[in-house]
């Protein structure tokens, strides 16, 4: 016996009517005698009298009222236990680097105020790996920089930003360049390579005819920032790292064709994911903010 002949069968019982139960249930007439007749011969018994205008239970039917209420019941509250469960259970997000720096907090919180019992475990990794973890199910959605290119995930545009080669004043004094060819021979300070704005910014060389070769990698955005305030050569950094730095003269911006650099940002899941409750709620989080 399965739940939906169950509830088929209560139905018809209460209207005492198997066209009234269809109508009740948008199910056809047939399809409800059907059912009704799967029912009787897992049974082994009646369980209706039918009459030209009626039906009526049988002793066995009555029986099966009495408990099937109490079954049904029992079920509609494990349903809405599991809907519950499914609506409070932990997000598991991911993040690049610079986002986590940037949007992510914001719309994390914003996330907290209208779902506070659902707890977010966030890990902030490069694209690549995020990736990675998201393909193997290790995440349930994830924030990333770059292109969505992976046939089974799904994005949505988030953001955008601009990443821009800076350096300090008396290096851009004493390594004075016109051209890309004459910045790729500089000291160059870059993120590591599986990571959306190293990925961007090789792209953009590789277009070039160029392949830049780093003096200095690092997962850590914020230690290339001071590697270039000392001296140490030329960064790739996102706006929002470097914005006040360059204005108040820390930082000098190197203005050479083809720079800054745009980077898009998109929040992916899996095809066919489902969805609950929270995560449709980032998703309408990251259409209002993009």
């Amino acid at each position: 016996m399965d739940i939906r002949k169950l509830h088929i069968f209560q139905t018809a019982a209460q209207m005492k009517s198997f066209t009234k139960a269809a109508a009740a249930l948008y199910m056809t007439q047939p399809a409800v005698s059907k059912a009704i007749s799967e029912l009787e011969r897992e049974a082994g018994t009646l369980l209706f009298e039918r009459y030209p205008k009626q039906v009526v239970l049988t002793p066995t039917g009555r029986l099966l009222l009495d408990k099937s209420e109490t079954l049904l019941e029992l079920y509609r509250e494990v349903e809405q236990d599991l809907n519950r469960l499914d609506s409070q259970s932990a997000l598991r997000i991911g993040s690049c680097i610079t986002i986590a720096n940037d949007r992510l907090p914001q719309l994390l919180r914003l996330q907290k105020e209208k779902f506070p019992a659902v707890r977010i475990e966030v890990v902030i990794a490069s694209a690549a790996t995020v990736m990675e973890k998201l393909n193997s199910n290790d995440l349930d959605a994830a924030f990333i920089e770059g292109v969505v290119s992976a046939e089974w995930a799904e994005g949505i545009p988030f953001s955008s930003y601009t990443i821009h080669a800076v350096c300090s004043p008396s290096f851009a004094l004493s390594h004075p360049v016109s051209s890309l060819n004459e910045l790729i021979n500089l000291p160059l300070l870059m993120r590591e390579k599986g990571s959306a704005i190293r990925d961007t910014v090789d792209s953009f060389f590789l277009l070039q005819g160029l392949c830049a070769v780093p003096d200095w990698t690092s997962t850590n955005s914020n230690a290339l920032l001071q590697a270039a305030l000392q001296d140490f050569g030329v960064a790739f950094l996102p706006v929002n790292m470097i914005r006040k730095k360059v204005e108040n003269h820390s930082l000098a911006e190197l203005h050479l064709p083809g720079l800054p650099l745009v980077n898009h940002t998109h929040f992916v899941f899996k095809k066919q994911k489902h969805l609950n409750e929270p995560l449709q709620n980032i998703v309408s989080l990251v259409k209002q903010q993009r």
